[in-house]
Formats: structure tokens, sequence, C-alpha cells
């Protein structure tokens, strides 16, 4: 008798501690009652909650793990195992924990959370068409949140639906007009519908732009889509200001100045962007180029090779080898062809 009290008095005090925000005290809680009856099915479900809360997701895991032990079929326990799956980076295993939840309880697909977090895990996958489809039924849930309609947004444009995904940055800004990630992002489908100067005037409308080396990239590529390639330059050399060792500023700085056919330009960026990126072939492309309009062809050839190192069927690599008569049986092929 006196440990059932002892229980009930741990589990009432854990929760008041859960709801004053106090997770840790109200975890020791959880586990005290669990030391006294292991198989507490609140106790582990509501200590998997606590540490959730805390940001403790192995432990939060093993302990929803437990409760799944107790009872297999608890709603709860898979949709908030599948969270902290998510949170750890394990999507496929979020996934299958939240849709475990609502084949037991359909109720959960009416919670805004559950529809924006499966949403995630999808396009985490690269699961476009399925994370589209969770993203819309969160917003049909919460129609005026704008996070989730920016999330619908970036979503169409992933799938290259670029006339959409404006149209759904736009209302997300207008939701909250403040938000710098959906004035970038809006940015970015304006620069792929072609239209650059809009482009560019969101970007210098986000609140301390200067500061943001991205944002100099993007403009950049506004900048080169208007035929400004001066004007590219002089945005990705701001970016290296704000980010000396931004790689991708070093290789639009590489392209920029090969369309401007300054090529012993185009080469030091290139050859900087092989030094941050040593593993991406793409930085040995950059300089195999330059060398190639330079008219260095052996340092051309040494280039494709060590592309090649990284990645045996890079094109750009084997097109080089087999135009200066290097060819191996793929770039013969690459010839044939």
């Amino acid at each position: 008798m006196l440990n059932v009290m002892r229980a009930r008095w741990h589990l009432i005090v854990g929760r008041l501690l859960g709801r004053l925000g106090r997770h840790l005290s109200a975890a020791r809680q959880f586990e005290s009652v669990i030391a006294i009856y292991p198989q507490h099915l609140r106790a582990h479900l509501w200590l998997g909650w606590s540490l959730y809360q805390l940001k403790q997701h192995e432990k939060a895991i093993f302990a929803f793990e437990q409760a799944l032990q107790i009872a297999p079929d608890s709603a709860y326990a898979h949709a908030y195992r599948g969270l902290s799956c998510l949170h750890l980076g394990r999507y496929q295993e979020a996934v299958h924990g939240l849709e475990r939840a609502f084949r037991i309880e359909p109720k959960y697909k009416n919670r805004p959370w559950y529809a924006e977090s499966l949403g995630w895990c999808y396009s985490n996958l690269g699961q476009f068409e399925n994370a589209l489809e969770a993203y819309r039924s969160a917003g049909q849930l919460s129609p005026i949140d704008p996070e989730i309609v920016l999330r619908v947004g970036r979503t169409l444009f992933k799938l290259e639906r670029y006339q959409e995904s404006e149209a759904t940055l736009r209302r997300a800004l207008s939701l909250d007009p403040g938000n710098a990630d959906t004035r970038y992002d809006l940015a970015l489908a304006l620069y792929q519908l072609k239209k650059f100067e809009e482009s560019i005037s969101v970007l210098k409308s986000i609140a301390g732009w200067p500061g943001r080396a991205d944002v100099h990239i993007a403009v950049a590529l506004s900048c080169r889509g208007e035929g400004r390639v001066v004007d590219a330059v002089t945005e990705l050399r701001e970016a290296l200001q704000v980010e000396p060792e931004n790689s991708e500023a070093y290789l639009q700085l590489s392209v920029a100045y090969g369309e401007d056919s300054k090529w012993e330009e185009s080469l030091a960026a290139g050859k900087r962007l092989v030094e941050l990126r040593p593993k991406d072939e793409v930085g040995y492309w950059a300089v195999a180029g330059a060398y190639h309009e330079l008219k260095q062809y052996p340092e051309e050839i040494d280039v494709c090779n060590q592309a090649l190192r990284i990645n045996p069927d890079s094109l750009p690599a084997l097109e080089g080898l087999a135009a200066r008569g290097r060819t191996t049986e793929k770039s013969q092929a690459v010839t044939m062809c």
C-alpha cells in the first residue's frame, strides 16, 4: 500500500513539474515511479515526454520503446518516438512511427504538428510530392500559420513548380512580412522565373542583408542573369568579405570571371574552390576549364585526371582528356558519342 501511495505521489508531482516546465525534475519523479513499478505505462510515457522536452532524444526513444513493450499499440509512444527520431535525422524511422500512430488513432492526422512533422521527414528523404501533400494537410488545419505556408512554397520550389512557389511564398510573406527566410526563398523563385530585377529588389529588402554572404551570392546570380558580370563579381567579392571561406562564392566567382574572359582570375578562384572542397569534382572542372582557355594543356590534363580519381565517370574530365588526345576506354566512348 505504501508503494502505491509513493508511486502516485511521484506521478502527481512529476506532472505538475512538467506543466511548470521543470522537465529534468519531472523526469526524476517518473524514474522514481518506474523504480517502484517497472511496468507502469504512464510513467514511461511521461518520462519519454520529459526527455523529449529536454532534447535528450536518444533517452526519450528508449523510454518510448519501454512503453511500447508494455503497450505495443500506444499511438502516443509511436508518435513521440517518431518525433525524437526526426530530431536525430532518422527520417525513415520517424515516418514509420508517425504513420503507425495515425493507423492506431486516425485523429493524429487532424493535428497540425503531426502533418508538418511528416512533411519535414518526407522532404529530408527527397520525397517531395509526399512532403507537399503533408504540408498542405497541415496548412488546411492552420491556414494562417506562415511557417507552414513557407514550407509549402519551398517544397513547390524543389518540385520546380516555380510559379506556384512564388505565389505561395508571397502569401507566406503577407502573413509574416519580416521573415528574412521567406524573402530569400521568394527571391530564389523569382530568379528561376528570370525575374532578375525583382529578385534583387526582394533580396535587398532583407534586414541586414549586407552582412549575409548567401544574399550577396544570390544577388550576383541575378546580376549575371541580366548580363551584368562586373556587378556580379563585385557582389561575390562582398560575399567573401563576409565569409572568406565561402566555397559557393568562389565557384560563382570562377564562373563569372570565365564569362568575362578573365581566365587567370577564374583559375585562381577555381584553385581556391578546390582547396576548400577537395572531394568535389566541380572545383576541378572550373580549374581545368580555365587551363584550357589559357592553353595550358598539360595542367588541364593533370587536373582532369585528379577529377577522375574523385569520380571515374566525370563527363567533363573525360571530355577534357579526349580533347587532348589522352584517351582512356571511357574517354574514347565519349568521343565516339
